[in-house]
């Protein structure tokens, strides 16, 4: 199941006085909003984006489990960026019982794109599962 997008775009600099929410060189303030009016035209409720220590979180409305987008900018270049879902995993437990993941983080994954899609100058889009993120292959 894939959870994970990295790509590049100088169409989500740093807001002035970002750094001061986050930690130095994380920022994504941009991305994250471009990716919240994004996922609300696809018919998500974005509830909350909020600055973490690694970038920003979008917190979606959604009744049987968490369920958050992470964004910000990846230290690779100056330019790169990384998205990821959470949950990545294709099930949640909840209450003794299994809860499947599946349909929803790939709807989400798919809006997600589509997102990205409308966003000028992003470029070299790699997709990847939470698996193929953390060991990627040697090259």
């Amino acid at each position: 199941m894939k959870s994970h997008i990295t790509f590049r775009s100088t169409s989500f600099p740093s807001d002035p006085g970002e750094e001061e929410s986050i930690n130095p060189g994380c920022y994504g303030k941009r991305l994250a909003d471009h990716l919240g009016s994004g996922l609300a035209t696809r018919g998500w409720v974005v509830q909350s984006i909020y600055a973490e220590d690694w970038g920003w979180e979008l917190r979606l409305q959604h009744n049987a489990f968490g369920l958050f987008v992470g964004c910000g900018h990846s230290a690779d270049h100056q330019d790169s960026f990384l998205c990821f879902i959470e949950p990545h995993r294709p099930y949640v437990r909840r209450w003794f019982r299994k809860v499947s993941t599946v349909a929803v983080v790939t709807r989400l994954f798919d809006d997600l794109l589509h997102a990205l899609s409308t966003a000028p100058d992003v470029r070299q889009l790699e997709t990847f599962s939470y698996s193929e993120f953390i060991s990627p292959l040697p090259g």
